[in-house]
């Protein structure tokens, strides 16, 4: 009996706190719908919400960030020159800046270009239209962090991490003749993801305490000497 106490006893006294395979969430996000992008003047912000530890019972891993912007432009190139005129090129350029905390943390570059045969011929005076759906671009960037980056700690709370986007959107001609002004109007969109990586944390049995074991060691010697005891009397 004391042999079989004993032995559970010490089971007893293990220890054991297990953590299981790394579990994702689902992606959120917040982004920003089409407007000029005159973001430069006026800072968007997104938001998303951090991660909640649960009362201690989710370990987070990992941040895995997905930045996206796009651009479309439109307008009217007229060449005013007082002789014809011949345009060799159109871009939109856009720089989207995502800042966190006031650092920029990401920076997508933009660079639509005029989908059309060159040269295009102009007239002395001559207005042509640019459809909007000739200039357009889009890109999307990853960036991924685990709990050693400066940035980890802004994503765990209860409450919302606040992300800063804006924009410097130019406007490049490349012409051989003609002097050509442009009436052109960008309109941008901008969106952030966040997906976190987690572990759950498995409690085990409670340890038990110092006495506790000095008392399991007392019972075990106890048990010892009373079978030594037995076996003697036996003989």
């Amino acid at each position: 009996m004391l042999k079989k106490l004993f032995t559970a006893a010490v089971f007893i006294g293990m220890t054991a706190t297990a953590n299981a395979g790394i579990i994702t969430t689902a992606w959120q996000e917040d982004g920003l719908d089409r407007q000029k992008t005159d973001f430069d003047k006026n800072i968007q912000t997104l938001s998303l919400t951090q991660f909640d530890n649960q009362s201690n019972t989710l370990k987070l891993v990992g941040v895995d960030l997905e930045f996206f912007g796009e651009l479309d432009s439109g307008g009217t190139l007229k060449n005013l020159a007082l002789n014809n005129g011949s345009l060799t090129s159109l871009f939109i350029v856009s720089d989207f800046k995502f800042f966190l905390n006031a650092i920029e943390i990401n920076e997508l570059n933009l660079n639509a270009r005029l989908s059309s045969d060159f040269p295009i011929s102009f007239e002395t005076g001559e207005t042509k239209t640019i459809d909007r759906a000739l200039v357009q671009d889009d890109d999307t960037d990853r960036l991924s962090f685990d709990e050693n980056d400066a940035l980890f700690a802004a994503f765990v709370g209860t409450g919302s991490v606040d992300f800063g986007v804006n924009t410097l959107t130019e406007t490049l001609i490349g012409s051989t003749a003609g002097n050509f002004s442009s009436e052109m109007s960008t309109l941008g969109s901008a969106s952030v993801k966040v997906r976190y990586r987690y572990e759950e944390v498995v409690a085990g049995p409670t340890p038990v305490t110092e006495p506790g074991t000095l008392a399991i060691f007392g019972l075990a010697l106890a048990g010892f000497g009373l079978r030594a005891r037995n076996n003697k009397s036996a003989k």
